[in-house]
C-alpha cells in the first residue's frame, strides 16, 4: 500500500547504515540490517502516516526522538550481534509483495538505472529491442541509456519508496488490517464511502496496534500467534475506532500521501506496457513474469511486441 508508510522506518534505516558502516571499520562481521530495524521498530511507537499532513507531523516526531533512535539503534546492534549465525528461514516471498518490489524486480530484470514507473514501458521496450537485436547480431540498436532520470527533489521520494521492497522486512499485522478495512468497506453506506481513503483507515488503527515486525517465516509466524492470542479481540473494535476517527475527517481534505501519486503513475504505466504487448492482461503481481517471458520470446527471435517509431 503505497500511500500508507511507517515514517519511523526511513530514520532508523539511515541511523542503522550509519551506525553499522562505523562498527564495520573495526568489526568485519557483517550484521543484516533488516534485523537492527526491525528490532527498533518493535521498541519505538509506530508512526504510520497516509496524507502529507501526517507526514510532516511524524517527520517532527521522529526529529524530536533523534537521541531514542540512536540509543535504541545501539542496543539493537548489541542484541542482533550476540543471536548472529542462528539459522533461519527467510519470509516466504508472498509477504514481501508489493508495488515497490516489483519495480526494484523490473529494474534489475530490464537493468535499467533507479527505475521509475513512468519509465517501465520504454525500460521494457528497450530491453526487448536489444534483446531482438543481439538475436539478429545488429549492434546499432545497443546503444541507448538505460536509466531514469527524475527531477531532484523526487529522488528522496523514490529512494523512500524503494526502501520498503529492498529490506526483507514485515508488519505481521498489516495484511490482516487491510483486509479487515476492505471488508469493513461494503458495510459502509456509499455516499459516506466514498470520501474514506483506505490508506487512512489502515494509518490509524497500526499506529494503535503494537508494532510486530518481522524478518523470518518463524518470527512471523510467533508474532501472529502471539498477537493472536494477546490482541485478537482488539484488533475488530480499533478497526471501528480508525474507521470513526477517518469518518469525522472526511471535511478536513488532507492531501494523500505523496506515494498516492506514484500509485497513478504505476496504473497508467501498466497500462502503456498492456498496450507494448499486445494488449496482455498486466497488473503490478505479474507484471515482472509476463516481461521475462516477452524477452525470452524476442531472445529466441520474435517481435512480440508493438515496435514504436522510436526504434523502427
Amino acid at each position: 500500500m503505497e500511500s500508507c508508510r511507517n515514517i519511523l522506518l526511513g530514520f532508523t534505516y539511515v541511523e542503522a547504515q550509519n551506525q553499522l558502516a562505523e562498527l564495520a571499520k573495526s568489526q568485519p562481521q557483517e550484521l543484516p540490517i533488516q534485523e537492527v530495524i526491525a528490532y527498533v521498530l518493535n521498541r519505538l511507537p509506530a508512526m504510520f502516516a497516509a496524507t502529507e499532513l501526517e507526514h510532516t507531523r511524524q517527520q517532527q516526531d521522529c526529529l524530536a526522538m533523534e537521541l531514542e533512535i540512536r540509543a535504541t539503534v545501539r542496543q539493537a546492534i548489541r542484541a542482533v550481534s550476540e543471536h548472529q549465525g542462528r539459522p533461519a528461514e527467510p519470509l516466504p516471498e508472498v509477504e514481501l509483495e508489493s508495488p515497490a518490489r516489483t519495480l526494484v524486480k523490473l529494474q534489475n530484470l530490464l537493468e535499467w538505472e533507479n527505475l521509475v514507473w513512468a519509465d517501465v514501458p520504454i525500460a521494457l521496450e528497450t530491453a526487448l529491442e536489444e534483446t531482438f537485436a543481439r538475436h539478429v547480431a545488429d549492434v546499432t540498436r545497443l546503444q541507448r541509456p538505460r536509466r531514469s532520470n527524475p527531477p531532484p527533489e523526487q529522488r528522496k521520494m523514490w529512494d523512500l519508496y524503494r526502501l520498503d521492497a529492498q529490506l526483507p522486512l514485515v508488519h505481521a499485522l498489516h495484511r490482516l488490517v487491510v483486509r479487515m478495512g476492505q471488508k469493513r468497506a461494503t458495510t459502509i453506506p456509499p455516499d459516506e464511502l466514498y470520501a474514506l481513503r483506505l490508506e487512512d483507515i489502515v494509518a490509524i488503527a497500526l499506529n494503535r496496534l503494537p508494532p510486530l515486525y518481522a524478518t523470518t517465516a518463524d518470527g512471523l509466524s510467533f508474532l501472529r500467534h502471539q498477537a493472536k492470542l494477546t490482541i485478537g479481540s482488539e484488533v475488530s473494535t480499533i478497526m471501528g475506532e480508525a474507521i470513526q476517527e477517518s469518518r469525522r475527517a472526511i471535511f478536513v481534505h488532507q492531501p494523500p500521501l505523496m506515494f498516492h501519486r506514484l500509485r497513478q503513475e504505476r496504473e497508467q504505466a501498466l497500462q502503456a506496457v498492456s498496450s507494448l504487448l499486445f494488449d496482455q492482461d498486466i497488473r503490478w503481481q505479474n507484471v515482472t513474469t509476463v516481461a521475462a517471458t516477452f524477452l525470452y520470446r524476442a531472445q529466441r527471435g520474435a517481435v512480440c511486441w508493438r515496435r514504436s517509431k522510436a526504434f523502427l
